[in-house]
């Protein structure tokens, strides 16, 4: 049968040919496009050459005529240049011409160039020479003749030949050229054709060969499975001596992981301790026969010598191929060992058994756990100090007891039904339970054997308080945050939520707590405070709100990280508390305060009405009454023509009293409302303060304004002087000051009036603010600006007011 190599050989044979021809064509196709471009460089060569003599002749006749028609030595110059380059050139064409691909016509034409150009050059210098010798006749006739211009006509004709005979040689290298691309072309096709179909045929067997290696495959992984839970070592080994697999009876044999077994030679692996003749004959032996079995020595990874009963069998494919080999190996080292041991036990028996009995109990003792062990019927044979200690028991008094008359089996109903499930499924079995006589817990370790049972013990009481102490801990927490009306919420480090409590859910609106899902606006709010938070790691709190049937819902979040776990996961922890009604009552009380103070500047620019009215009516009426009566007593003293002394001066005495109640009546309606603020404005009615101030006081009052002020309206008016009013009311009562600076300055948006005093000042904390403060602050608000006091004691007081002048302050 033919093997499936030969057709991998067949067409790698096949394609090494294909490259073959085509690095042939290659080289053959670079030789012609050299050979072709050597032509062609040739051609230009003499075509250049050509063409540089037939110049140089040009401008050698064109000097040498030149010369003799003027006699000018500048037409020496460029003849005598000529005449060393024409000859170069002509050497350059011979050599040229010495070349092949010269044609015998281009031959003779270039030896007849060379003549000619030797003739026109001995020609020109004969004319020179009659020049220099003062015959001017004879070398304007040898001009004349004709016989120069033949001659350059001549050179012109057979360069023009010899240039057309190198056009048409370049046209035929050109059209060879063509020629040779196109046959290499037709080469390259013609082999990539061939490359691509061998490599098709190629994928095509390496699928069929990948089949095959799959099907292998799964019947080596199906035999693997069949295997792989052996206690015996199972692994199979390729025709190159590779291990293909190996099971779990293997790593546990070798102490070598499937990882580091698997690709290498199983002789590297397994390491048999055997002569190469021995090898060699195991090797022979499997060429002929299908099965080998017998006892090795293989040494583990450790180096230890192990002792195995090996059986290696020939793997053959369905095509009857061989494939590999399967080795079964059974380690008998213990066997040996058991054996050795066996007799020398039998030699002396009794001196072994003791001397082990003795290490054993020696090993128990140094134990910090308890360990107690128990024959089939319950008869204590061996119980630790440690364990004794813990079960409250005296050793000597225990061994050889039966475990239940020490132990009662009230105590031990958990250990009891531990111990029956160790028998029953001769299993290992762990168990907690309390032992009531020593107030404690034990962890059990129960090892059932075919003589009894080992039990290792220790006491876990601490741990299990500390548990429980913990789970009560947990459990608080869960009450405390389950019942919690804020909301609580637990984020993991990508920022989805793993746990959200029922008042959090209710309040997000989110259907079950169990599968939570925050809607779109309020993730979006959360997302960024959350990431932040998990960045920087310090905790971070923001405001959430969102719309919930119509309604607006508040929510002031607070969220902290939590210190990664041993994995290295961030979580963050947020806590909410829902703000809705507080934000509610925040707007309604700032919306009763705004009504407040609408109704506050209604009932104060009510009361400017009035007071301006009432001024107004004390100044006209009053003082028109109070100025006849001063007319009239005026009059009356003068018809008494002074006849009566006492009545003159008592008419005089309550002259001046009507004076000081006229004074007194402005000065009254001055404080209700000035009349210069309603005539003339806010400065001259600021002005007039002052001085009016200063003269009742004796306090100065400097008074400033800078800027263009546009007219305000009467509220501005009222509002502004009001608060200065005050200021210099509190001046009087509180300062002790000695000067007192007003300024008054605009610019485009604003209006700024300060005030500033020298006096004692004071702490300007909020339960120090009077009404009349209270009443500027409110001022300056209804105006739309704000009012600000900076004092401190003894540095004296500033107050200033900011009044944006907005279109509705402009009168």
């Amino acid at each position: 049968m033919k093997k499936p190599g030969f057709k991998y050989l067949l067409m790698v044979i096949v394609f090494l040919l294909t490259i073959g021809y085509f690095v042939t064509s290659s080289i053959r196709h670079s030789r012609l496009t050299d050979e072709t471009a050597q032509r062609v460089k040739l051609v230009l060569d003499r075509m250049i050459v050509y063409e540089n003599i037939y110049d140089d002749m040009q401008d050698f006749e064109t000097g040498y005529r030149g010369y003799v028609i003027t006699r000018d030595s500048d037409y020496l110059e460029p003849i005598d240049r000529h005449t060393r380059e024409i000859p170069l050139d002509i050497t350059k064409l011979r050599s040229l011409t010495n070349q092949e691909g010269i044609s015998a016509a281009e031959a003779s034409d270039i030896h007849n160039l060379d003549s000619l150009v030797q003739k026109k050059i001995e020609h020109g210098k004969v004319v020179i020479q009659l020049v220099h010798d003062g015959k001017q006749d004879e070398a304007f006739q040898r001009v004349s003749s004709g016989y120069g211009k033949d001659l350059m006509e001549k050179i012109r004709t057979v360069i023009s030949s010899l240039e057309s005979s190198g056009r048409y040689q370049l046209q035929v290298a050109n059209t060879r050229s063509s020629e040779a691309a196109a046959r290499t072309r037709n080469d390259y096709l013609l082999s990539g054709v061939i490359g691509f179909s061998l490599i098709g045929l190629l994928l095509y067997f390496l699928y069929l060969e990948e089949k095959r290696r799959i099907r292998l495959g799964r019947e080596a992984a199906h035999f693997a499975a069949m295997v792989d839970q052996s206690q015996e070592a199972i692994f199979s080994v390729g025709t190159d001596s590779r291990i293909l697999s190996w099971n779990k009876g293997a790593e546990m044999m070798y102490r070598i992981p499937e990882q580091d077994a698997v690709n290498k030679r199983f002789l590297d692996v397994v390491r048999p301790v055997m002569s190469q003749e021995e090898l060699l004959a195991i090797s022979q032996h499997l060429k002929t026969s299908s099965h080998w079995e017998g006892e090795q020595i293989h040494l583990r990874q450790d180096g230890i010598p192990i002792r195995v009963i090996s059986s290696t069998n020939v793997l053959l494919d369905d095509e009857g191929i061989k494939v590999g080999y399967v080795a079964h190996t059974k380690d008998i080292t213990r066997i040996k060992e058991l054996e050795e041991e066996l007799q020398q036990i039998n030699s002396n028996l009794a001196g072994q058994v003791a001397e082990k009995t003795r290490e054993i109990r020696e090993i128990f003792e140094r134990v910090t756990d308890g360990f107690l062990a128990v024959d089939s019927k319950w008869n204590i044979t061996f119980i630790s100090d440690n364990g004794a200690v813990l079960l409250k028991l005296e050793k000597a008094s225990a061994l050889q007891r039966n475990f239940w008359d020490l132990i009662p089996m009230k105590y031990s109903g958990e250990f009891v039904q531990g111990c029956e499930e160790a028998l029953l499924r001769q299993r290992p079995v762990e168990l907690e339970a309390y032992y009531d006589p020593a107030g404690s817990w034990f962890q059990y370790r129960i090892h059932p054997s075919a003589n009894g049972l080992s039990v290792f013990f220790r006491d876990v009481t601490v741990e299990k308080r500390v548990m429980e102490e913990l789970h009560r801990s947990e459990q608080r927490f869960r009450v405390l945050v389950e019942n919690s009306r804020n909301l609580i919420a637990q984020f993991n480090e990508h920022q989805q939520l793993t746990y959200i409590n029922p008042a959090g859910a209710f309040i997000l609106g989110i259907p079950s707590p169990e599968k939570p899902q925050i809607p779109f606006i309020i993730q979006q709010q959360l997302d960024a405070v959350i990431r932040k938070v998990l960045q920087d790691g310090a905790p971070n709190e923001q405001l959430v709100s969102w719309k919930k049937e119509e309604h607006s819902c508040h929510l002031l979040v607070r969220v902290a990280m939590v210190q990664p776990d041993e994995q290295g996961s961030k979580m963050a922890i947020l806590v909410g508390q829902d703000i809705t009604q507080e934000i509610e009552h925040a707007n309604q009380l700032r919306a009763s305060r705004d009504e407040l103070r609408k109704l506050t500047n209604y009932l104060e620019q009510v009361r400017e009405e009035e007071r301006t009215r009432i001024a107004r009516d004390i100044h006209d009426q009053l003082g028109q009454q109070l100025t006849g009566l001063k007319l009239d007593l005026n009059w009356i003293r003068k018809k008494m023509n002074g006849t009566d002394p006492v009545l003159n001066d008592k008419i005089l005495e309550i002259n001046r009293h009507l004076d000081d109640t006229v004074r007194t009546v402005r000065n009254i309606s001055a404080e209700l409302r000035p009349l210069l603020l309603d005539d003339l404005g806010l400065i001259p009615a600021i002005e007039h303060y002052c001085e009016e101030f200063h003269t009742r006081t004796g306090i100065q009052a400097t008074f400033s304004f800078e800027g263009p002020f546009p007219a305000l309206t009467d509220a501005v008016n009222s509002n502004l002087f009001r608060i200065l009013q005050e200021s210099l009311t509190n001046v009087i009562r509180h300062s002790n000051a000695r000067s007192v600076i007003i300024q008054l300055t605009s610019s485009e948006a604003n209006l700024f009036l300060t005030i500033r005093d020298d006096g004692d000042g004071f702490e300007t904390d909020r339960k120090s603010e009077t009404l009349g403060l209270i009443g500027m602050k409110e001022r300056a608000i209804a105006l739309g600006g704000h009012l600000v006091i900076r004092s401190s004691p003894g540095k004296g007081t500033v107050i200033e007011v900011d009044v944006p002048l907005s279109t509705p302050l402009v009168a």
